[in-house]
């Protein structure tokens, strides 16, 4: 009889043992495949959020120090000084230079629904100038080109007259890739409250569209509002600025900016706040996408050797990230350990079970050896009979952790996460993103269940602590004497 057989008609003669032995691997089954499978879990959901959100690092003026008559300017220079330090581990960066605009008589706004609230209100378009050939919009995949290829290095450097627009404001114009059109600018004196200011300069600037661009913010309130149709005056206001604004490089705006200082000098010598050295002046807030979260530790002391920190902060979306989910990186911590605890705890149990297992045996195993077994043989069948009632407590465990893992994810994750909503409020408007890490994101990207990966290794463990535990029996069984056993 083979020991395979042997072990089989064993289990079948000894089913209190088998039972007993089944209850105790179901048990710890489901504490270790329970924390297994969040912790698993907890780790995709951090991989799934920071894939959604490139590792950008922003830097800006910090405005609440007291010393602020010799705070120096953010400017171009140091931003370039910074990415030729660092162009290793960042991806881009950009910055954004800003002027409006006003429509003529040939141009129009986008029409989103619900913009005829501000039928009698003036809307500017605004110019905003970037670094990047097809915006920093694209580049986060908060936005894609749908025609033409952008700006071109050239256009960026020499500041050509060429814009990449919203796919509202091209629709409502009818505009194509290479189409020129005129836009007015016009340049008011200082006025004091209560005047409208006296017009001292207008013209019309003819812009070439160099690229049209979705904007998933945008589409995604055109589809809420055929739904739903909102009554925040404040989000149409928000979604209409975000369609009309338009990207130009940042040397051509800065010239518009510089020309339009210049000639508000010119008409008010007076003025306090509109100097010489203002008008030469470009401050900056730069923004740096990297290629790796990993990788920011390296970027912030590159950026403190360019920027005095008691006048410039680093905002990053791994602060943000770290505030909102380091309650949520904490418990996915604690759960390694009390995994790791689980399979020494399980270890420990199941050799003290075998043990007394075989203790009760020891007589059959007398028998065995006396015959002439071998007893690598009896090991085996010893192996055996463990390994298939462990694995078939493993297999009916599955069903049972899949729903109290479940239930224990859904209310852990919301018993950590609401303490950090506050928080991140703040975090998310220090980085003034069209999106944010928020634990609403956290908990929609949470998925339970079991991966492949997650069954092998659970299998894995269980194989690997049975085997161990099955060691101690065989130690016993090896110091067996058969002639003692049997007197």
């Amino acid at each position: 009889m083979n020991i395979f057989k042997r072990a089989w008609i064993s289990i079948m003669r000894r089913k209190t043992n088998s039972i007993i032995l089944l209850l105790i691997v179901f048990i710890l089954a489901n504490v270790l495949l329970i924390t297994l499978t969040v912790t698993t879990s907890l780790k995709n959901t951090e991989q799934m959020v920071l894939k959604q959100f490139p590792p950008a690092v922003k830097i800006k003026l910090n405005y609440r120090n007291d010393d602020s008559k010799t705070m120096p300017d953010s400017t171009p220079e140091m931003a370039e000084k910074l990415y030729k330090k660092t162009n290793n581990i960042v991806n881009n960066y950009d910055y954004s230079l800003l002027t409006g605009l006003e429509k003529t008589t040939e141009t129009k706004l986008s029409n989103l629904p619900g913009t005829e609230v501000f039928e009698d209100v003036p809307l500017d378009l605004l110019l905003k100038g970037t670094q990047v050939e097809k915006t920093n919009l694209v580049t986060k995949e908060e936005g894609k080109m749908i025609l033409g290829n952008g700006l071109s290095e050239l256009d960026i450097k020499e500041g050509k007259n060429k814009v990449i627009v919203s796919k509202q404001f091209a629709e409502a114009n009818g505009l194509e890739i290479g189409t020129r059109f005129p836009l007015n600018r016009t340049i008011k004196k200082i006025f004091k409250l209560g005047d409208e200011g006296e017009v001292i300069y207008s013209e019309d600037i003819e812009l070439e569209v160099a690229g049209i661009m979705e904007i998933f913010q945008v589409e995604e309130f055109i589809k809420k509002q055929a739904i739903e149709p909102t009554r925040s005056t404040m989000d149409i206001f928000e979604m209409e600025k975000l369609a009309n604004t338009l990207y130009a490089p940042n040397h051509y705006v800065n010239e518009i900016i510089k020309d339009t200082r210049a000639r508000i000098l010119d008409k008010n010598p007076e003025n306090p706040v509109i100097t010489p050295e203002y008008v030469a002046s470009k401050v900056i807030e730069p923004e740096f996408i990297l290629n790796d979260m990993k990788d920011l530790n390296d970027f912030t002391n590159a950026a403190k050797e360019v920027y005095n920190k008691k006048y410039f902060d680093i905002n990053s979306t791994a602060k943000e990230y770290e505030i909102v989910a380091k309650p949520l990186s904490s418990m996915e911590r604690l759960l390694s350990i009390v995994f790791k605890v689980t399979i020494i705890a399980s270890i420990v149990i199941l050799t003290l079970v075998l043990c007394i297992f075989m203790y009760l045996r020891q007589k059959e195993m007398g028998i065995f050896l006396a015959l002439g077994e071998r007893r690598k043989n009896i090991v085996g069948q010893l192996m055996i009979e463990t390994l298939i009632v462990a694995l078939v407590g493993a297999t009916l465990a599955i069903a049972t952790s899949l729903i109290f893992s479940n239930m224990l994810s859904d209310n852990l994750l919301n018993s950590l996460m609401m303490p950090t909503k506050d928080i991140q409020n703040v975090i998310t408007s220090s980085l003034n993103t069209n999106q944010s890490i928020t634990p609403e994101l956290i908990l929609g990207q949470y998925q339970g269940g079991f991966s492949i990966m997650t069954l092998l290794v659970f299998y894995g463990t269980t194989i690997i602590t049975i085997i161990v535990s099955q060691l101690a029996t065989v130690l016993y069984l090896l110091r067996l004497n058969p002639k003692k056993i049997l007197m």
